[in-house]
């Protein structure tokens, strides 16, 4: 079931009473704010109490008798503490007490690669190497400093290591579009891009380029950029699309993106994985929820000749010596990664307790391993493994925070339209950099739709927050009071601190007399 089908199809049901008792809670709208409390059952004081399947007859016997430590923990936790996350992938932190049960880790976004075509890359770099004068291919990228001609791209090219910085994996890049025009391959290309993998560049990207610049953009100092942060900082100077910095990060991903099919933006997720598999072309960015149908698609075709191993890499950063290696510093880490597939019970179900003792077998540790190996995913329960085939996949915490990284997204404004429709023009080479920034530049400066919008949308939604935690904080003192729920407290005492720091809406007005001392907050 696609995703967009999933998300209608549950909005529906959730709006005419006929949801299932349990349900997955996907890209639907109807499963984000306020909608939560309104269609699903409040899961607190379930998961506040010890799973009843982590108990030790249910636990493989090897288990046991290797970790009693485990052992005990998963037992005597709340089920909420059994999960790697502490089950914050199905956690709404507005409402506090509504929670999903995750299923399963989707793990970090890598480079799946097709061994044998990067192998006869390195193959025909290992030629060029050895030449008085390289052909136009190879010296493109020389001349032009994607790639430092020295002894360590000599090193590299000796071993089977797939590419290790960016400009290695774009000197690889241009060998497989000269083996295509070689053998005369005009349907393969280096990368199976589509619209569904560019945003995957530019995200894995980000980080390393801007992050420079997190210090004075965060305003308030909570270690997470928002988009009207990074809009103000933009209105106060403290970056601008004309900085080199800023212009780098763009060219990067302008150049990773000419490596893609002609017409990519056309191209969905599942034209790109196709290409992949069929062996035309060398590499694909996705997550490790692709694994298992690529892993078997590459190994799985009529011809056996067609076959082919897959490896999986990281996104490879520009190197010191490499074109845009000056402004690269550490890349995202992934430490901040939670669950994901999360299912939740709705509030017309006539089985709840049948749903939720579901939901604790799925999230128990036996079952949750067994059924995430089974399909191909990274299990989510504490002392849980996955297959070596996924390790790969597995969150790597070296690295900044992804909070971090400057948010060019702002919701559903104005100016994130206008700045998707540009930069997906300018990623496909319709437009060049200067006209994507100038064009961003005049909605920004917009009067009606540009930033001074956002701020008062910004406003107008910490407002709406701010009751909303007025009512969670008066839900928490109930629990606290006469439920003796242990765990409310320490919630009361977070929505407290929400509640204060929101100021119903006042801190953003603050914030933007820093910017605009002269001027009045704009009222729409």
């Amino acid at each position: 079931v696609t995703e967009k089908v999933y998300g209608q199809w549950l909005n529906v049901h959730l709006m005419s009473g006929t949801a299932p008792d349990i349900c997955e809670k996907g890209f639907a709208k109807m499963t984000s704010g306020d909608y939560v409390a309104r269609f699903f059952e409040p899961l607190g004081d379930y998961v506040a109490k010890p799973n009843p399947y982590n108990q030790p007859e249910y636990l493989p016997e090897d288990v046991k008798q290797e970790y009693p430590g485990m052992v005990k923990l998963l037992a005597e936790n709340p089920w909420r503490e059994t999960f790697n996350d502490g089950m914050r992938g199905g956690w709404d932190d507005k409402l506090q007490n509504h929670y999903a049960v995750p299923t399963s880790f989707f793990g970090a976004v890598r480079l799946y690669y097709n061994v044998t075509l990067i192998n006869e890359a390195k193959q025909l770099i290992r030629k060029e190497l050895v030449k008085s004068s390289y052909d136009q291919w190879m010296a493109y990228r020389v001349d032009n400093g994607f790639i430092k001609d020295d002894a360590k791209l000599k090193a590299w090219a000796a071993t089977d290591e797939p590419p290790q910085t960016l400009g290695q994996l774009l000197l690889s890049c241009s060998a497989i579009r000269h083996i295509a025009q070689l053998r005369g391959q005009d349907k393969l290309v280096p990368i199976a891009g589509s619209s569904y993998s560019q945003n995957m560049f530019a995200d894995a990207y980000k980080i390393p380029f801007l992050s420079e610049y997190a210090q004075q953009v965060d305003m308030n100092v909570n270690s997470t950029i928002t988009a009207l942060e990074t809009y103000a900082a933009w209105e106060a100077g403290v970056w601008s699309f004309e900085d080199e910095r800023v212009k780098a990060y763009y060219k990067c991903i302008e150049e990773v993106c000419k490596e893609f099919p002609p017409g990519f933006l056309a191209l969905g997720r599942d034209q790109a994985i196709n290409r992949f598999v069929l062996g035309q072309a060398a590499m694909v960015a996705s997550g490790a929820w692709d694994a298992n149908g690529i892993m078997k698609g590459a190994s799985g075709h009529n011809d056996p000749s067609k076959d082919f191993e897959v490896g999986i890499m990281t996104f490879p950063l520009p190197a010191k010596g490499e074109k845009w290696g000056e402004y690269v510093s550490y890349p995202s880490n992934e430490a901040q990664a939670t669950a994901g597939a999360p299912y939740a019970v709705t509030q017309r179900s006539q089985n709840v307790d049948w749903a939720i003792d579901f939901l604790q077998y799925m999230s128990s540790y036996a079952v949750n391993q067994q059924f995430n190996r089974d399909a191909g995913w990274i299990p989510v329960i504490m002392g849980t493994s996955p297959t070596e085939q996924m390790m790969p996949f597995s969150p790597n915490p070296f690295g900044l925070s992804k909070g971090a990284g400057v948010n060019f997204y702002p919701g559903s404004t104005n100016i994130r339209t206008i700045y998707d429709g540009q930069l997906w023009l300018y990623m496909s080479g319709d437009i060049s950099y200067d006209t994507f920034a100038s064009r961003v530049v005049e909605g920004l400066d917009n009067k009606q739709n540009g930033v001074r919008r956002l701020w008062y949308a910004e406003w107008e939604k910490t407002r709406s927050n701010f009751r909303n935690d007025e009512r969670m904080l008066a839900t928490q003192k109930i629990r606290e009071m006469y439920k003796n729920d242990p765990t409310a407290s320490d919630k009361y005492i977070r929505g407290v601190f929400k509640v204060v720091a929101g100021n119903n809406g006042n801190g953003i007005r603050s914030d933007w007399l820093d910017i605009h001392p002269d001027e009045e907050f704009p009222e729409f």
